[in-house]
């Protein structure tokens, strides 16, 4: 494995070229795995994908909190 140098020459480097502002940062899902089989024969069984159902359900239950105004 390459040591570290003790200088790197970022002179010639271009600030934020990766960066794009408009890009939507989605937060990672890990349902545990019983949920995950769950969701996913249940996904099988009416032609949704696992994603679709855990946003339904995740959905409706904000919508319950909501109310609840919690």
């Amino acid at each position: 494995m390459d040591e570290m140098k003790d200088q790197y020459d970022f002179s010639k480097g271009a600030r934020g070229n990766f960066f794009v502002a408009e890009d939507e940062i989605r937060l990672p899902r890990y349902p545990e795995p019983g949920i995950e089989r769950k969701l996913t024969h249940i996904a099988e069984k009416t032609g949704r994908t696992p994603d679709a159902l855990l946003n339904i359900l995740l959905e409706n239950e904000l919508n319950v909190l909501e109310k609840l105004q919690l």
